[in-house]
């Protein structure tokens, strides 16, 4: 309840027609103290359709595919720093300790996000290999490719707008550059693409447990109005990735009905 209790702040920045809110505040990582937060201001709901096929596929666990080639390993080669992804030509040490704060070029390079957070999908970039189960599961127990994993994680969340407190609960607040941050979001639609792919990733790669409270930090902003045009991507591709049926679908119920803002609020 603490941590509910400051989450309205959740951020920093001013309140409307008030004084600067002082320094951000954890948005809250448990969909009760969401729920309690935000329960009262839900209003019209999203326009709901079916969910695509590769999020039925993912949620599946991609049935009748056995993607467990032991002769693939670049990915988890990359991971453990020993390989250069392409066309970037960069171990993902480089690119962590070059690109971090980057936002121009890790906005408008595309090839990278395929090697930072594959999948059991092929992505646009055709020298970017499909993720192995081998690999994933490898993943999961390297503590030296958990942690390059969570610095990729950090770099994107910053690139959205938001910084990763603590990696074990997961507990996230805005970061220092949120409002640029968020009306790039806003106004770059395949940034939604994006987050789509990092979920799924997570929770290949045994770290489910940072999808929920990187959920709830999107919610808070959608609720808030700021941002606002992400509320039907929330609803069929973010929400979805979820594991846990039972948490999809309360996220669901509360999410469905919140406001679309017209405009964001900074």
């Amino acid at each position: 309840a603490a941590a509910a209790a400051a989450a309205p702040a959740a951020a920093g920045g001013k309140k409307k027609g008030g004084s600067a809110a002082g320094p951000p505040q954890p948005y809250p990582t448990a969909v009760r103290d969401w729920l309690q937060l935000y329960k009262t201001r839900l209003r019209r709901p999203p326009r709901l359709r079916r969910l695509t096929p590769d999020i039925l596929e993912y949620q599946d666990g991609y049935p009748g595919q056995s993607l467990n080639n032991p002769s693939q390993d670049k990915l988890l080669r990359f991971y453990r720093n020993d390989l250069f992804c392409r066309p970037d030509r960069m171990k993902i040490e480089d690119i962590h300790a070059e690109w971090f704060g980057k936002y121009d070029l890790l906005e408008y390079k595309h090839g990278y996000i395929q090697w930072l957070f594959p999948i059991h999908e092929k992505g646009l970039n055709y020298e970017c290999p499909v993720l192995q189960r081998h690999e994933a599961l490898a993943m999961s127990r390297d503590s030296a490719v958990q942690a390059r994993i969570k610095k990729s994680f950090e770099m994107l969340l910053d690139f959205y707008g938001f910084q990763l407190v603590d990696s074990n609960t997961g507990t996230m607040q805005r970061s220092a550059r949120w409002k640029e941050r968020f009306l790039n979001l806003e106004m770059h639609g395949h940034n939604k693409l994006r987050i789509t792919r990092i979920l799924k990733h997570l929770g290949e790669v045994g770290l489910e447990h940072l999808k929920l409270p990187f959920l709830l930090a999107l919610m808070t902003e959608i609720v808030e109005g700021r941002l606002a045009h992400q509320l039907d991507s929330c609803v069929h591709f973010w929400i979805p990735t979820l594991r846990d049926e039972d948490t999809r679908q309360l996220l669901l119920e509360a999410i469905r009905n919140s406001p679309k803002a017209e405009n964001s609020r900074f």
